[in-house]
């Protein structure tokens, strides 16, 4: 179980960002640093899609291990994924999301 605390907006470091989202790896170290001195952890990132909530072929080869990714469906209302990228990279699992 992860559980969310505290959500940073970031901004999109991707070449065509009408196309695509990216969140530097420097950023990335930069934020764990940061959770580290205030003793907390990323838990994962969220992004949209302009259509669905699964992950796509661009969120397989920019993923991370051990983190959670959340995807909104842009074109539908509380459509919301998690997932989770296998330790080998080649795929993602789907994760449960619950309120509290």
């Amino acid at each position: 179980w992860w559980t969310v605390e505290s959500a940073e907006a970031l901004p999109n470091e991707a070449s065509k960002p009408e196309s695509a989202f990216l969140i530097s790896g420097a950023t990335v170290r930069r934020l764990e640093r940061t959770a580290t001195v205030n003793n907390t952890q990323i838990v994962g990132f969220f992004h949209s899609h302009p259509r669905g909530n699964t992950p796509s072929r661009t969120d397989l080869a920019l993923a991370w291990p051990g983190y959670v990714y959340l995807i909104a469906d842009a074109s539908a209302e509380n459509e919301l994924s998690g997932w989770t990228l296998a330790e080998d990279r080649g795929e993602f699992a789907p994760v449960r999301i619950a309120e509290s």
